[in-house]
């Protein structure tokens, strides 16, 4: 899955990313926004310990990402970087994923009680009973398999046709898709099928720390 962060188009203008520019020409400022990225790669600090490592994939002196992570674009709390700014947005990001993981998982629950009162209604024999308990198990496998799916933070359109997918029953309808693979693992799965999908669009809006 593909992710982004805000990027203000006039970002080059802020007096502090000026000195950088000052100070260390071009090379800073790209050093400055692969930093950034690693912010949000590793949920939103990056450690002294990881100087050298990082210096090594970006191809430069460790002591330049140390002076680059030094300038009053970063904040410092013991042995971790940060930006202030980027941690604001992943809270924000995080808070936006949980509503609505949580606002599916409602609507979920309240389509299956509502989906069990109305075969309730209609029963009327032992036979339909039976299959009543069958429908239940099945939609209670469903909902379980739900949320397991909602946990991880893909967006909720893709997330919904892949539980859409994956949850269709048999001709018997005693089992579902996903269930009568030989083999499952869900991260492994959306991964695959984030690759694939077309309709995830990309955010309107591509910005920084």
């Amino acid at each position: 899955m593909r992710e982004y962060f805000s990027h203000d188009y006039n970002a080059r203008n802020d007096q502090r990313i000026v000195k950088i520019t000052m100070q260390f020409g071009l090379e800073g400022i790209g050093i400055y926004w692969c930093l950034i990225e690693i912010l949000y790669e590793c949920g939103g600090y990056i450690l002294e310990s990881q100087i050298d490592t990082i210096a090594f994939e970006l191809r430069t002196q460790s002591e330049r990402i140390a002076d680059v992570l030094n300038t009053d674009l970063f904040k410092k709390k013991g042995k971790k970087y940060y930006s202030e700014s980027v941690l604001t947005r992943l809270s924000k990001r995080k808070e936006k994923s949980e509503k609505a993981r949580q606002s599916a998982v409602t609507r979920w629950n309240k389509e299956t009680k509502t989906n069990a009162n109305v075969m309730r209604t209609h029963s009327d024999s032992n036979a339909i009973k039976v299959k009543e308990s069958k429908v239940k198990e099945i939609k209670e496998r469903e909902l379980l398999f739900t949320q397991s799916v909602l946990k991880f933070d893909y967006p909720k359109p893709m997330l919904d046709n892949f539980i859409s997918y994956w949850t269709e029953p048999n001709k018997s309808g005693t089992k579902m898709l996903f269930e009568l693979k030989p083999t499952w693992d869900t991260k492994r799965r959306l991964k695959t099928w984030a690759d694939r999908d077309n309709s995830t669009e990309k955010p309107k809006s591509i910005a920084g720390a």
